[in-house]
């Protein structure tokens, strides 16, 4: 979803395979290669802590035009030990809450709470065990970047 908001349609399985994961899916490890491996310029989040920075260096970068790919828990949660369970395209907020897009909503986009965001009420939330945050800021493609060897032009 972010690779064609700047106007790339690229699969499911182009991005899998840039990211060379060891499973069948792409792990927060995994999302940086893959991002490069296409050529994605992007900036980073990692921090622990407290979750209000990260939502607020979320709203800075959508202000800035840059969708967010955010790791997020889905509540109720079968592995608490995990920091993510999913990640959603952040693509908007208003005074309520988040504006995420995900496959796993039937309506494909969904306005997250700031407050769920910060629980483990039932739902998305950044909150985990671990107070650890994951954001790339989709700010384009590298001048000249081509999908590589990963199949599509």
């Amino acid at each position: 979803m972010s690779l064609a908001y700047y106007g790339r349609e690229v699969s499911q399985k182009t991005i899998n395979e840039a990211g060379k994961p060891r499973h069948p899916d792409l792990y927060a490890g995994d999302v940086d290669r893959a991002l490069d491996g296409l050529g994605v310029t992007y900036v980073r989040y990692d921090a622990s802590g407290n979750v209000q920075p990260f939502i607020a260096w979320i709203q800075d970068q959508l202000r800035h035009g840059h969708p967010v790919i955010c790791g997020c828990k889905i509540y109720p949660d079968e592995h608490l030990n995990w920091s993510l369970d999913h990640f959603v395209l952040a693509v908007g907020f208003d005074a309520q809450g988040l504006w995420l897009n995900t496959q796993l909503d039937l309506d494909g986009r969904v306005l997250v709470p700031y407050a769920r965001l910060d629980s483990g009420q039932r739902g998305y939330a950044f909150r985990n065990g671990q107070h650890r945050y994951f954001g790339r800021a989709i700010t384009g493609f590298r001048a000249g970047a081509t999908y590589g060897s990963v199949g599509e032009p």
